[in-house]
């Protein structure tokens, strides 16, 4: 299969756009005081995903941690907003 050197002004534009859906579910959570797994501060690395839409082995580890996290560590008995993030 052959690469392509991203389009600066799609990447930009999908950047964009991601960075709007991920705001409206982050302020979704919030306003009901549920938990957030922050996807963009876990997956961090280029390394972690497989493709441009999909977590490789590495990032699929970091993302079964932190939802570890999340369950062993968030109090539900509290309304409380916490980022999971690591």
């Amino acid at each position: 299969m052959m690469r392509t050197t991203p389009d600066p002004l799609r990447q930009r534009l999908v950047v964009t756009g991601l960075t709007v859906f991920n705001d409206v579910i982050t302020r979704a959570a919030f306003a009901r005081g549920l938990p957030l797994i922050d996807l963009r501060l876990i997956c961090d690395e280029a390394a972690d995903y497989a493709n441009p839409i999909e977590p490789s082995v590495q990032g699929g580890g970091k993302i079964a941690r932190a939802i570890a996290a999340l369950v062993a560590g968030h109090d539900w008995s509290q309304a409380r907003s916490t980022v999971f993030a690591r």
